[in-house]
This record gives C-alpha cells, sequence and structure tokens, in this order.
C-alpha cells in the first residue's frame, strides 16, 4: 500500500512539472506573438 501511494505522488508530481513546463512554453510564445502584433514591421 506504501508503495502504491509513493508510485500516485510520484506521478502527480511528474504531471504538475509537466503542466509548469508546457505553460512556460506557452508564456513565451504568447510573448513572441505579442511582440509581433505590437511591432508588425519587425
Amino acid at each position: 500500500m506504501l508503495l502504491g501511494l509513493g508510485a500516485a505522488w510520484l506521478i502527480m508530481f511528474i504531471y504538475v512539472v509537466l503542466i509548469m513546463l508546457r505553460e512556460r512554453k506557452l508564456r513565451k510564445e504568447l510573448d513572441r506573438v505579442r511582440r509581433m502584433v505590437e511591432n508588425p514591421n519587425k
């Protein structure tokens, strides 16, 4: 039972880390698009 609980926590931790990495990537992309819209000549 303890092993199952540890595995569940590990899976949840990995899931949260992956979501954080995806959010960081999306924020960078959003900033890039925002700069493109603000400065269309570049």
